[in-house]
């Protein structure tokens, strides 16, 4: 039995505006910079804390005022990613209702992950409608980089499931280089989709099992999926 298991930001949903403006208020509230994505070259797959710190040290923050304040990160991201979420749309990337439901029907098992907290990954599954597709998920705040969160995943399902995973019938769908290099670190096929930052030459330079523009071709992309 194959397991799915999808990245969210970039891959199932878009929300890169709403990503761009909460991280610009957090840095401001907690460090008292400007700051924003686009200080940092790659940030695709990073856990949302140490996106955070990492900006803040691009602007000159001092690494020990960066760990006394990194506690304050979780809550103020979280009271503003619900703002966030409010005001703004999370829009579901094209193709991507048609490939879960094609996965469903097939019995394939799927999976989500984020580099984001669980509080607030959920909180955009369900602006998003998409809630109900997945057995188990993995998020930033439970492990400490990429691999460690797509193993925490591999763990629940063998647990929700009783079954033991084989790592050759298991792949990750993701639009980060850095989550293409997570997925083959740890023994699992690796399939890029380009709907995220980062680009398709980029994503094709990671060397990935398969990569596609989108999720729109449903039957290609089981088969990538299937190996």
């Amino acid at each position: 039995m194959a397991l799915a298991i999808f990245d969210i930001d970039g891959t199932l949903a878009d929300l890169f505006a709403v990503h761009v403006a909460v991280y610009k208020k957090a840095l401001k509230a907690i460090y008292g910079v400007e700051g924003s994505l686009f200080d940092i070259k790659s940030f695709s797959g990073m856990p949302y804390t140490d996106i955070v710190k990492l900006i803040a040290e691009q602007k000159g923050v001092d690494k020990h005022v960066i760990a006394a304040k990194a506690g304050m990160i979780p809550a103020a991201f979280r009271q503003l990613m619900e703002s966030g979420l409010d005001n703004g749309s999370v829009k579901v990337l094209p193709g991507v209702k048609g490939l879960l439901r094609g996965l469903e029907k097939a019995g394939c098992l799927v999976a989500v992950i984020s580099g984001n907290s669980r509080k607030n990954s959920e909180a955009i599954l369900g602006k998003a409608g998409l809630q109900n597709y997945f057995i188990a998920n993995a998020f930033g705040d439970e492990a400490g980089n990429r691999g460690g969160v797509l193993n925490l995943a591999i763990e629940r399902v063998q647990q929700q499931t009783g079954k033991c995973m084989q790592r050759s019938a298991v792949c990750v769908i993701d639009d980060s280089v850095r989550g293409i290099a997570a997925g083959k670190a740890i023994g699992i096929r690796a399939i890029a989709v380009a709907t995220g930052p980062e680009s398709y030459a980029e994503l094709e330079a990671a060397k990935p099992d398969a990569i596609f523009k989108d999720l729109t071709d449903t039957e290609k992309v089981l088969r990538a999926i299937h190996g």
